[in-house]
Order: structure tokens, then C-alpha cells, then sequence
């Protein structure tokens, strides 16, 4: 997932459900610059690991469905921020229908346009919930290797006409 972040893009890389920091830290190993990684996370005790494990990245604690405030928290922000890379490895099926479809509408409203979503799921078919945002599915990446075999989907705003 982490190689699928573009590092000339400028902007923010924001991950969803940090956990208890795998994807954190193959971001920082990619090369993303701690400096523009915010990584949310709803548990008290996640978040604190978070924050001791890297303490280079912003941590905001709190629940996705409240992206545009969490963001308008990070340091130094002092107006709209500009998210090039959503990477999300929240387990958006098995979140109740009402609180997914909050969250996938906060993230596609921060999401600057030109900017991409990356999310990691076990589901192997169907549409990607966050199309439901209005999020177009660009491609798709089946990893084999993972047990259980899971899929990675790059998503982005619909091209302007």
C-alpha cells in the first residue's frame, strides 16, 4: 500500500486507523516525510502507542467521521488542508452502515482533487464502499501473498469535464 503513495505529491497523507502502527510505519519507510503524516486513530490506548512509537508524525485521536475537524487540529494548520493521499485500512464492511457512510463522506470531502484514496480490504469483489462517496475506483491490486488473501483499491474523485 505504501509504495502506492506518490512522493512528489505535496500535501498530507493522512491514514485511517493507524492500529498499532504497521502501514505507519511502511509510509515512513517509503519515504513519506513524518512532517506530513497524520495518522487517525479512535482509541485512547492506540493513539498513545501511536504517539510514542513515532514521535515525528501528528496523531489525532479521534473517529474519521470527524476528518474535517480532526485535520483542521494538525499544527500549523491555518486554513484548508490539503490531503493528496488517504490511506485507509479501516474495516469499512463490518462498520455499522450509518457511521461508514459518515466516514466515507468525510474523507471524500478532504480529498483534494487530484489526490488518491488507497484502501485495504479482505473483500475480493464488488465495488469499493467508498464509491459510494462518488469516489471513482481507478484500479484494483489483489495481494495473494496476504492471508487472508486481501485487495488493495485506488479510488479519486471523478475527472472534471
Amino acid at each position: 500500500m505504501a509504495a502506492l503513495v506518490d512522493l512528489a505529491d505535496e500535501g498530507w497523507v493522512v491514514e485511517l486507523g493507524g492500529g498499532t502502527g504497521v502501514i505507519t510505519a511502511a509510509l515512513l519507510a517509503h519515504g513519506v516525510p513524518a512532517a506530513r503524516l497524520a495518522v487517525v486513530e479512535q482509541s485512547d490506548r492506540l493513539a498513545a502507542h501511536l504517539r510514542q512509537r513515532f514521535p515525528a508524525i501528528q496523531v489525532l485521536h479521534g473517529d474519521a467521521a470527524e476528518l474535517p475537524a480532526l485535520l483542521a487540529r494538525l499544527d500549523g494548520a491555518d486554513g484548508p488542508v490539503r490531503v493528496r493521499h488517504i490511506v485507509s485500512g479501516l474495516p469499512l464492511l463490518s462498520i455499522p452502515a450509518p457511521a461508514r457512510q459518515r466516514i466515507l463522506q468525510a474523507g471524500a470531502q478532504v480529498l483534494a482533487p487530484g489526490g488518491r484514496l488507497l484502501q485495504f480490504t479482505y473483500a475480493l469483489h464488488g465495488p469499493s464502499p467508498w464509491q459510494q462517496a462518488g469516489l471513482v475506483c481507478q484500479r484494483r491490486e489483489r495481494v495473494l501473498a496476504n492471508l487472508p488473501p486481501a485487495r488493495v483499491d485506488v479510488l479519486a474523485h471523478a475527472p472534471s469535464a
